[in-house]
């Protein structure tokens, strides 16, 4: 593994204390964790990438397949970086979690004009890390498609926004996934700009290195 996609000195610089005392829950949000121009090559290979769009209750959004099974050498190579052993440690280190290095999502999410992801927690089978890589450039509060993060009130349920942060180009999001994991993507209102981002989970492992 050359490393070619991650600044690992960038990643040595969060503590795993400040991490888990942070609020509203366990998160952290750094730039320049990812190698400039190698993110700029993945956005030119994105806006030929086929995207299908999302439609529900909860969210509106465009999106890919999971790359799992990409024909894109340059997204094999990123992806292949994303869940490397190298990287997943560090994960462990921050984190203080125990993740599978042979699972995990990832995939590509583009918001436009009115599109929205309401609150939500994460949990879904045994997602430990969510993450979020976002891409785009140029983007400013008031177009929108803003990461809320949200704090809970006694009984466990979303209370009020306590964290927003507005995407920036090579920004790096991600939050242990947990009951109190409660986040969202405020619509996004600029008709001229695309909330473009990679995201994806680690998941679980048990005391025997198995999924759980």
């Amino acid at each position: 593994m050359n490393n070619s996609w991650i600044n690992f000195s960038t990643l040595a610089t969060i503590s795993s204390e400040e991490y888990l005392s942070s609020k509203p829950f366990e998160y952290y949000s750094i730039m320049n964790v990812f190698k400039e121009e190698k993110l700029k090559e993945l956005v030119k290979e994105l806006e030929a990438y086929e995207y299908y769009i999302e439609d529900h209750d909860l969210y509106q959004f465009k999106r890919t397949h999971d790359f799992k099974n990409t024909s894109s050498s340059l997204i094999k190579e990123f992806r292949n970086e994303i869940f490397s052993d190298t990287f997943v440690t560090e994960m462990e280190r921050i984190t203080g979690l125990s993740l599978l290095r042979d699972k995990g999502d990832l995939h590509s999410l583009k918001l436009e004009q009115t599109h929205y992801l309401l609150c939500h927690d994460d949990q879904v089978q045994d997602r430990a890390v969510a993450f979020i890589i976002n891409l785009s450039q140029d983007w400013d509060e008031e177009d929108g498609g803003i990461l809320e993060l949200f704090e809970s009130d006694s009984s466990g349920n979303p209370r009020s926004v306590a964290k927003r942060i507005t995407p920036e180009f090579n920004q790096f999001n991600f939050f242990t996934v947990s009951s109190k994991s409660f986040h969202q993507i405020s619509e996004v209102v600029s008709e001229s700009k695309s909330r473009l981002s990679i995201s994806g989970w680690l998941y679980k492992r048990d005391r025997q290195g198995e999924g759980l």
